[in-house]
């Protein structure tokens, strides 16, 4: 049961923002899921453009992509600093990066999530080094949660 409700919590917001357009993807998506939204939705919009190959359908157009005019102020806002997250919520955007690291679509989105995911853990060392230290010794993982061994909880 909880791995389908984590499941729809992911599916869920990328089903609604490709329907309404790969444009405003990066900006809705900030507003849905955080900070790292953005990163969701760049990983999302190759992934789900590419599409499975035994679909049918209509063949994609061929030859570049006409360039997409931004409205002007309309950028996408810079990630939250980390050191104005609460460690609780610090923890969960560990935890929701590792599957922005899975979806990475290319080398440059792949940098970028780690080294958000680096500056979470320098955080998470800072506030409580002790707790940080506990957690890689008893085996941290990538996807993992540190908030247990964390006691901080600010």
């Amino acid at each position: 049961m909880v791995g389908r409700v984590v499941l729809a919590g992911l599916l869920g917001p990328a089903c609604v923002l490709t329907t309404i357009g790969a444009p405003a993807l990066p900006r809705v998506g900030w507003l849905l899921l955080g900070g790292s939204a953005g990163l969701l939705a760049a990983f999302l919009v190759p992934l789900l453009a590419r599409g499975d190959a035994g679909t049918a359908g209509p063949e994609p157009p061929v030859g570049p992509a006409p360039a997409a005019a931004e409205p002007p102020g309309s950028s996408v806002p810079p990630p939250v600093p980390v050191a104005g997250m609460a460690t609780e919520e610090l923890c969960l955007a560990w935890r929701r990066s590792y599957f922005l690291l899975l979806l990475a679509a290319d080398l440059q989105a792949h940098r970028l999530v780690v080294e958000r995911r680096q500056d979470f853990l320098d955080e998470i060392e800072r506030r409580d080094r002790s707790g940080f230290l506990r957690w890689l010794a008893d085996g941290a993982r990538a996807g993992g949660d540190p908030a247990p061994y964390l006691t901080t909880r600010t």
